[in-house]
């Protein structure tokens, strides 16, 4: 049985090197760029911001330079890009339609972001994946077996696109028998397409052998034992992700993907490490051999929920899931593994009389198998005080706000709804203090402040287990000849729930076009800082991230 890991208010951190958001920004063109856009910022009005919405290829491997389609508008040239990730380079094109991106050796593989801007304003955050494998680019037309091109060598990455309704796109590979071979894409989930792709491997005589669907998401997977000699073939085609009255394979400029095609390691999800002395273990496919690479080294499915954690530090303890003796710290994480049919885990915890805790059991949101089932139960005699399963229709993962009865010795037990294991039954169980809070947001990650104009921003406000005190909201990180008129949010009445902040040009205020944050304060003893959270903002993207572009008027 796999140890879980016990983490003190924690997740995992697999090292990834970010820079601070505030030093990030990229200059693209030549060296005079920024007069240029401040000589953009004073235009005429024909002047277009960049709607730049996605890039194809969606990435490339680190190590090496591609040259990268930009879709969408490109906006008035020139243009920038704001990157948070050190070691990625950009140049774009006197168009705006063709990006060269240069990563270097060390950028952690994995998902990261991008953002085009200039004096008219921004587009939206850009995903763009980060890979270690060699990359390949489709090759119309490969509709059918017969059109599929020489076998591609592997392991390699595919970068491929479904362009129009029916379209399906076919690989041929030589395999050996008594290998296992992944192939996996990435489309919706990380780059949020509108595809709902499938892939089928067939056999050298042409028969589908395999075919998965939603995998991890909407993207599938597909790991097969290879049973004899021969040339395969890997097939891709989709349906939409919205579905809609079409009966069709579905296709268009969007339906873009990345399809690792591999016979050597691939990873599911990475065990943090047990101790400071010890490494993060890969778990995964094909990975014998391997225990001197980081998994940062190594392709897989581990690298995208990576960003998630970052922020958090831990101390790692081991931990066996149905022996464990010491009562579970408050607040922690443990990552825990189902590996055996009908196993249940265990976790022992102390509670004082009237403690309010929050529990929660995340299988399905990281891309794992486990439908977790989670029970509360009472040591003494073994009473079982609340059960719970799926958090919503869709949701399987498991939430839940216990308040103790007594003071006590409690059991915290987890297990598969329908008894099920595998490798990918992998789960984290977050224990936390449900105390009274606060949340902020704002509806967009993009604002303006033109000319004498004053910008309001509203700042909407979610008060949970009675939250009462008093919230200051503001914005940090404006640049010099911006004012901010604060508000504040008392905890009833109209400003408990929404405020308005103003933004507004002093005299001299210079253009401006980067990242700013909306914050929400409280005084007292135990002072809170939230950080508003944009509404628009990516799924799997930054979600604090608001940008300001600052225009003035013209002379």
């Amino acid at each position: 049985m796999l140890s879980p890991l016990l983490f003190r208010n924690s997740a995992l951190n697999l090292s990834s090197r970010r820079r601070s958001p505030a030093t990030v920004s990229r200059c693209v063109c030549c060296l005079s760029a920024w007069t240029l856009l401040l000589a953009a910022i004073t235009s005429p009005a024909s002047a277009e911001a960049p709607e730049a919405k996605s890039l194809y290829p969606a990435g490339l491997q680190r190590g090496t330079a591609a040259d990268l389609n930009v879709r969408g508008k490109p906006g008035t040239q020139p243009a920038s890009i704001w990157s948070e990730t050190d070691g990625l380079s950009f140049e774009l094109d006197e168009k705006g339609t063709t990006l060269k991106v240069t990563a270097a050796d060390d950028v952690p593989p994995g998902l990261h972001w991008i953002r085009f801007y200039n004096g008219e304003g921004a587009g939206p955050l850009v995903p763009l994946l980060v890979g270690v494998l060699p990359e390949h680019r489709e090759e119309e037309s490969n509709n059918r077996l017969d059109e599929a091109k020489e076998p591609l060598a592997t392991p390699v990455l595919v970068n491929g696109i479904l362009n129009k309704s029916g379209d399906i796109d076919t690989y041929a590979i030589e395999l050996k028998a008594g290998s296992t071979f992944v192939a996996s894409i990435e489309s919706h989930r990380s780059l949020a397409t509108p595809a709902d792709p499938v892939l089928q491997l067939l056999s050298p005589d042409g028969f589908v052998i395999e075919q998965n669907d939603d995998h991890h998401g909407f993207d599938p997977q597909i790991v097969h034992a290879v049973q004899q000699d021969g040339t395969y073939y890997v097939r891709v085609f989709a349906f939409p992700a919205t579905p809609n009255s079409t009966i069709n394979f579905a296709g268009s400029n969007d339906y873009v993907y990345r399809l690792t095609l591999t016979i050597g390691p691939f990873v599911d999800h990475v065990v943090p490490a047990e101790s400071p002395e010890a490494s993060p273990r890969a778990v995964g496919w094909n990975l014998a051999g391997v225990d001197s690479v980081t998994p940062d080294d190594l392709p897989g499915l581990h690298t995208i929920h990576r960003s998630h954690h970052e922020e958090r530090t831990f101390v790692a303890e081991e931990a066996e899931s149905t022996g464990r003796a010491e009562p579970l710290p408050v607040p922690c994480t443990v990552v825990g593994h189902i590996d055996a049919q009908g196993q249940v885990d265990a976790y022992p915890l102390k509670a004082a009389k009237g403690d309010a805790l929050r529990f929660r059991v995340r299988s399905r949101s990281l891309d794992g198998a486990h439908d977790p089932v989670l029970k509360v139960v009472q040591v003494s005699d073994g009473k079982v005080l609340k059960e719970v399963d799926d958090i919503a229709r869709g949701n399987l993962d498991v939430e839940l706000a216990w308040r103790s009865p007594a003071d006590g010795d409690y059991r915290l037990e987890i297990f598969d709804r329908f008894g099920h294991a595998s490798l990918r039954h992998v789960y984290h169980l977050d224990v936390d203090r449900d105390t009274p809070g606060v949340e902020l947001s704002v509806a967009n990650d993009r604002l303006m402040l033109k000319d004498d104009n004053p910008l309001e921003i509203k700042a909407t406000l979610n008060r949970a287990k009675g939250f009462r005190d008093d919230v200051s909201v503001t914005a940090t990180g404006l640049p010099e000849g911006i004012e901010v008129t604060p508000a504040t949010s008392s905890a009833s009445g109209d400003t408990s729930k929404e405020v308005t902040l103003k933004l507004q040009q002093k005299e001299g205020a210079a253009a401006f076009s980067g990242p700013i944050r909306i914050v929400g304060t409280t005084a007292g003893e135990t002072p809170l800082e939230v950080e508003a959270v944009a509404g628009d903002a990516p799924a799997l993207g930054p979600k604090t991230q608001v940008w300001l572009t600052v225009i003035v008027k013209a002379e």
